[in-house]
């Protein structure tokens, strides 16, 4: 979205607002008094909250207020962020800590913490066999066990078996989408199983010297990888078997860290790996999967900016007023949202492949 029509959507972002329901039951009608909440998100782990509750203790009754209706660990949780009475969903998951501090008599207070849907994944250690089936389709009966919305794009090797063994839900799921270039993260009730960077249109454009505050970001070459193969062998035909990465889904416009460290080095450089694929295919997979993970190190940032519900880990935004080389497409690899008595500001990391 444009940005004036994001100002025009949250009344000229003029008064920073949230709203927090336990359980589907407003806190607000407690009278918390809750002096900022931030709200993390990330494709590396589990999106997160925290709050702090100020006026928690009663110094009369010398007891904590509202742990069992609302401040439990083990309840369910939805924040919402924005200006005025327009609100977006933010974060939607459980309590998992609630912390007690008491620094003296007049400085007593909560600090209450969790983490999303993740949390239903990550729990109960598991050994189970996936049988005749793709990565996508094990991905998907996982997710569906534990009662959430699979959003799962399909893979393309069919294993002969699949296996779970002695690791969570949460971890095989990462195991799976590593070993295909997958990205796997949660967001709300849906669990996203999917190939990176199929549609990179930007949730919003943040300009230098408007609504981007701040940006610190760089352009690295050590870690780039030349032409990757992955080689394996195959013991029924006694050959040895060949997958090379294909062509590199850019964020934007430019030039590969391939054909950047190849141009700088004069030569073609290969970079092999050894692995127990068993077919052509699968070792295709596999060299993909590592070009598309060490691509993504070629430029790394950190920006801030006004207020943007919008901005999310998994979505794009675009920056402009930075001249022709900055003024381009970035992955939004974390976010996080903070509302205090300061405003409301947004913190992004982000990251590219071309430059």
């Amino acid at each position: 979205m444009a940005f004036d029509d994001l100002a025009t959507k949250y009344r000229s972002m003029f008064a920073p607002s949230f709203k927090i329901m336990v359980e589907g039951s407003n806190i607000a009608a407690a009278n918390m008094v809750i002096a900022g909440v931030s709200v993390d998100t990330s494709l590396d782990k589990a999106d997160s909250f925290s709050f702090s509750v100020s006026n928690a203790f009663d110094p009369v009754k010398k007891e904590f207020k509202w742990l069992d209706r609302y401040l439990k660990v083990g309840k369910d949780i939805q924040i919402d962020i924005g200006y005025a009475d327009v609100l977006e969903t933010a974060f939607r998951g459980y309590i998992t800590s609630v912390r007690y501090e008491l620094t003296s008599w007049e400085q007593t207070g909560l600090v209450v913490s969790g983490m999303d849907y993740s949390f239903k994944l990550m729990k109960g250690i598991k050994s189970k066999v996936f049988s005749k089936m793709k990565d996508s389709d094990a991905a998907r009966q996982v997710i569906a066990g534990a009662g959430l919305s699979a959003k799962v794009e399909s893979t393309t090797v069919m294993h002969d078996m699949i296996q779970q063994v002695g690791i969570s839900d949460y971890q095989f799921l990462c195991l799976l989408a590593e070993r295909n270039g997958y990205e796997f993260f949660v967001s709300g009730n849906e669990v996203y199983f999917r190939k990176p960077h199929q549609n990179k249109s930007p949730a919003v454009t943040l300009t230098w010297g408007q609504n981007l505050l701040s940006l610190d970001k760089e352009d690295d070459l050590t870690d780039q990888l030349g032409v990757v193969k992955v080689r394996s062998w195959d013991p029924k035909t006694k050959k040895p078997i060949v997958g090379q990465a294909g062509a590199l889904s850019k964020v934007d416009s430019g030039q590969d860290g391939k054909t950047l460290l190849n141009k700088a080095l004069g030569k073609t450089v290969e970079d092999n790996y050894f692995s127990e694929a068993r077919t052509q295919q699968q070792a295709e997979v596999e060299a993909n999967a590592i070009q598309n993970s060490k691509a993504m190190s070629l430029v790394t940032g950190e920006a801030s900016c006004i207020g943007i519900p919008e901005i999310r880990a998994g979505k794009y935004v675009k920056l402009a007023g930075l001249g022709s080389q900055l003024n381009k497409t970035y992955y939004i690899t974390s976010a996080r949202h903070c509302i205090d008595e300061s405003g409301y500001i947004t913190t992004l990391t982000i990251g590219g492949n071309a430059i």
